[in-house]
C-alpha cells in the first residue's frame, strides 16, 4: 500500500510540475499568431489605403457644398447676386457681386485639402465664378475634381435648388486597367 501511495505522489507531482513550466507560449505558437497577423494586415491594408485616398475627395465635395449653400443663402438674405468663386490655386473665397462690395472685399475663404484640384467643365478660365441669385437659383455648372491618387469625380451643381450631385465617380483603378473599357460610374444626390 505504501509502495501504491508514494507512486501516487510521484506522478501527481510530476504532473503539477509539468503544469507550472507550461505557463507560457511555445515558439511555435507566437510565430503561429504573428503569421495570422500579417496575412490579416495584408488583407486589410489596401482596403485601408483605398478608403484614405477618398476621404481628402469627400471632404473636398462637403465643403463645396457647404459654401454653395452658405453662399446662395447670403445672396437670398441679402436680396442681391452673390459668386461663390474658386480659384485654381485652391483657395475658393465668396464675394459680394455689387459695386459697392469692391470696396470692402468680402471674402470667406476655405482650404481644399491637399491634393485636390478643381476645374470647370464648360469653361477653362483662372477662375471658377457660380453666381447666386436672390430668388434661390444658381448659375449651373459642372466641375471637376482630381486628387493625387487619380480619383476623378465631376460634380453637377443644380439650377433651381444650388444643390450638388455627383455625376460619375472614376478611380484609377479601374481608368487604368484598360482604356476602352468604361471606368467604374456611380451617380449620386
Amino acid at each position: 500500500m505504501s509502495m501504491q501511495r508514494s507512486a501516487y505522489q510521484s506522478t501527481s507531482i510530476s504532473s503539477q510540475d509539468k503544469h507550472l513550466l507550461r505557463r507560457g507560449f511555445s515558439l511555435v505558437e507566437l510565430l503561429m499568431v504573428l503569421s495570422l497577423m500579417v496575412v490579416l494586415t495584408s488583407l486589410t491594408l489596401p482596403g485601408v489605403l483605398r478608403w484614405q485616398n477618398g476621404v481628402g475627395m469627400e471632404r473636398a465635395l462637403s465643403l463645396l457644398q457647404v459654401q454653395l449653400q452658405e453662399t446662395r443663402l447670403c445672396a437670398i438674405k441679402s436680396g442681391e447676386p452673390w459668386k461663390l468663386v474658386l480659384p485654381q490655386n485652391g483657395r475658393p473665397g465668396q464675394r459680394h457681386q455689387t459695386a459697392e462690395s469692391m470696396l470692402v472685399d468680402k471674402r470667406n475663404e476655405f482650404n481644399w485639402p491637399a491634393g485636390i484640384s478643381c476645374l470647370s467643365i464648360e469653361s477653362q478660365t483662372s477662375e471658377i465664378e457660380i453666381t447666386c441669385h436672390p430668388d434661390g437659383t444658381v448659375s449651373a455648372c459642372t466641375l471637376q475634381f482630381k486628387d493625387t491618387h487619380g480619383q476623378q469625380t465631376m460634380l453637377q451643381i443644380d439650377r433651381l435648388t444650388g444643390s450638388a450631385c455627383i455625376v460619375n465617380k472614376v478611380t484609377r483603378s479601374a481608368s487604368t486597367q484598360n482604356e476602352s473599357s468604361p471606368a467604374e460610374r456611380v451617380t449620386s444626390c
